[in-house]
């Protein structure tokens, strides 16, 4: 913390910058799950597309959901909605660690149309300018797997259904609200968007 010194009638007073801590979200989820679509696409992209709101909050979005590991070595899984859910999880964690600024919109248009074909993956990758190719190779190859047995591990082993939110450490329930439950969450001045 820095001190801020202010001169006043009665002396010196010393005042402090606290520095606020941003609310911790992360959202497991899995591609083809429809009520992942929904959330995702709705109350977090609008979240995510207010620049005020995304400056009080660190959103991590993890696809792995009630996915489970086959083999560790080589990384080999089971996904609720079958093979084609565990390859659209690789293609999203690929665009996330290979296009760290544009990766969000191409996630939320993946998960608007849910087409992970390679012809699906090309529309998405070209409306939001990103390459294709980059996301299929790692998706097709051996970083896509690994990069799911990463998520494999960041997944509350606890977790009963997803989307499974949790800010700053709470579950948020049916009844909860997105934006409320992160505004609750933030300690610093809250937005305008907080009160709406």
């Amino acid at each position: 913390m820095q001190p801020l010194l202010l001169h006043s009638l009665l002396g010196f007073v010393l005042i402090y910058n606290v520095k606020v801590e941003k609310v911790d979200v992360n959202i497991y989820y899995e591609s083809y799950c429809p009520g992942c679509e929904y959330l995702l696409t709705n109350d977090v992209d609008a979240f995510y597309k207010d620049e005020t709101l995304r400056a009080i909050a660190d959103i991590d979005l993890v696809p792995y959901g009630n996915a489970y590991i086959v083999s560790r070595d080589p990384p080999r899984f089971g996904c609720q909605h079958g093979e084609k859910e565990c390859y659209g999880n690789f293609v999203e964690l690929c665009a996330q660690k290979h296009f760290a600024d544009s990766w969000w919109d191409f996630i939320m248009c993946e998960e608007a149309g849910v087409d992970f074909s390679d012809e699906g993956v090309k529309k998405c990758a070209d409306k939001v300018g990103i390459d294709a190719d980059v996301i299929l190779e790692c998706a097709k190859g051996t970083e896509g797997p690994l990069l799911h047995l990463e998520a494999a591990d960041k997944t509350p082993k606890d977790h009963k259904y997803v989307p499974w939110v949790v800010v700053d450490g709470k579950v948020m329930g049916e009844s909860d609200d997105f934006v409320t439950m992160i505004c609750d969450a933030y300690t610093g001045e809250k937005p305008a968007s907080c009160k709406k």
